[in-house]
């Protein structure tokens, strides 16, 4: 029995709609990574670049909307965004001297990965591997993040901790 939980709390609309594209995504990555395991092709290196030069691209998108990336506040106005937090239900966003932390309730991904019948190892696996998108945006911004725990890896929330 799987050790994740994963509820949406927060539904409708823009959101619903939102979730369904990040949803969508998510059987793309699943559907590959299950595709090179079954030929026995080691995809995991090729999926972690591939993924972080996406993030990397964002992250450039961000930086010319974010006066100043490392000023928290700038940060949080333009990446925390009313869909963005609705759309994985966060909360506890904190800015602390030199760091911001957001916990990540609700995930889209790993709604997509567990109704695909992936196991709670393989939902951790693609979450490691999505999560290079997360690690590129910070690092485009100037910024290092810490993930402190994952809805996949079974628990409450994903803990995301930037810092400058």
């Amino acid at each position: 029995m799987s050790k994740i939980k994963n509820t949406a709390n927060v539904k409708g609309g823009l959101i619903d709609l939102n979730r369904n594209q990040i949803e969508h995504r998510a059987a793309w990555l699943a559907a590959i990574y299950e595709e090179a395991q079954r030929e026995n092709v080691e995809i995991n290196e090729i999926i972690r670049r591939s993924v972080k030069k996406i993030g990397l691209m964002h992250g450039e998108g961000f930086k010319l909307k974010i006066p100043a990336p490392t000023n928290f506040e700038d940060f949080k106005r333009v990446f925390l965004n009313g869909v963005a937090v609705k759309t994985f239900e966060m909360d506890k966003i904190k800015i602390t001297g030199n760091e911001l932390s957001v916990e990540f309730n609700y995930c889209p991904l790993v709604k997509m990965w567990q109704e695909l019948g992936l196991s709670d190892k393989q939902c951790a696996k693609l979450c490691d591997l999505a999560m290079e998108g997360d690690r590129g945006i910070a690092e485009r911004l100037g910024l290092k993040l810490k993930i402190d725990g994952t809805i996949a890896e079974g628990q409450q929330s994903c803990k995301m901790i930037y810092s400058k």
